[in-house]
């Protein structure tokens, strides 16, 4: 027997997106990114709870901006 209720928007709103993901992940909170993809933030972090490649892609794209923003700090500090 089919299970009742509303089909998930993640396979038409998020899956689609994941690496642009990565990349809003670097500037933007996980409730902006959200609502960016017209998904409620409350059923974002289930997402993020039930597929994995969803954790992966926001994990990706904060230790980009971590990496780069460190990398640019030294780099200032090495020029004064």
């Amino acid at each position: 027997m089919a299970k009742a209720g509303r089909k998930t928007k993640y396979f038409t709103h998020v899956e689609p997106y994941l690496e642009n993901i990565s990349e809003w992940a670097q500037t933007m909170t996980e409730a902006q990114i959200a609502k960016k993809l017209s998904v409620g933030y409350r059923n974002f972090c289930e997402y993020k709870s039930k597929f994995p490649q969803l954790e992966q892609a926001i994990k990706r794209g904060r230790s980009n901006f971590c990496l780069l923003y460190t990398s640019d700090a030294a780099d200032e500090r090495s020029s004064v």
